[in-house]
């Protein structure tokens, strides 16, 4: 199968003609590798969104990283900072179910506190300090209404 332009969704390398971002990669990598905030500001169909699954892409041998995309909550999951962090830990526990990483004991444990305390619905609600063989990334995709 032939290449073609895609400028309607995400990019996909073995069927899309597309600029080669390895280089951007690495330099976005070498932020996360040092624990830094990044943002990716353009505007709509200039490759944000494929950029971030590139990267998860890369990041996932030394990583667990979770893609998220707050357009998926509503008005109500940003009513107040308990609410926010009940939403996002829900979200959160959905989508790295999907990524089916390999769970040690202590990792279960805690997943399984979280989920608790998400299933729960306690009137306060603070994450405990994670231990991990991994660290995190959580990429959050904010995208616009119309695209």
């Amino acid at each position: 199968m032939s290449k073609v332009f895609n400028t309607t969704a995400v990019c996909i390398p073995e069927e899309h003609y597309m600029v080669n971002i390895a280089q951007r990669l690495q330099e976005i990598k070498a932020l996360v590798d040092d624990g830094k905030y990044f943002t990716i500001n353009k505007a709509r169909q200039y490759g944000k969104t494929t950029t971030l699954i590139a990267l998860k892409r890369l990041l996932e041998s030394e990583y667990y990283v979770v893609l998220m995309d707050f357009q998926t909550f509503g008005s109500a999951d940003f009513a107040n900072e308990n609410v926010f962090a009940l939403s996002f830990c829900h979200s959160f526990l959905r989508l790295f179910k999907k990524c089916k990483p390999t769970l040690n004991d202590d990792l279960k444990e805690t997943l399984n506190d979280l989920k608790n305390h998400v299933d729960n619905r306690y009137d306060y609600f603070t994450l405990k300090p994670l231990h991990f063989p991994k660290r995190w990334v959580i990429l959050n995709a904010f995208r616009e209404k119309g695209s």
